[in-house]
């Protein structure tokens, strides 16, 4: 009996995103546009329609101050079923 390496089976899961990876990389792209500063994906979770943040206080009292210009651009890059609200 001739055994496969296991990496070979799992190549075609290589490349699949993780749930909510394209809102979240979207929502990363807006914070830069619209307000001027970068923050990780890691330091954003999407459940339920909502992007919650692990930023510090002062990056996010920064995205709330522009949170409709955030979710906007969002909708525009991901479409109308992405996010809409920020906690």
């Amino acid at each position: 009996m001739e055994y496969t390496p296991i990496s070979s089976l799992l190549q075609k899961f290589k490349n699949i995103l993780a749930p909510n990876d394209s809102e979240r990389e979207a929502f990363v792209k807006a914070v830069k546009e619209v307000c001027g500063f970068s923050i990780t994906k890691k330091e954003v979770l999407c459940r339920n329609g909502i992007f919650h943040l692990k930023a510090s206080p002062v990056c996010k009292s920064e995205i709330f101050l522009r949170k409709h210009d955030i979710v906007r651009a969002v909708k525009e890059m991901c479409g109308p079923n992405a996010p809409s609200d920020i906690r």
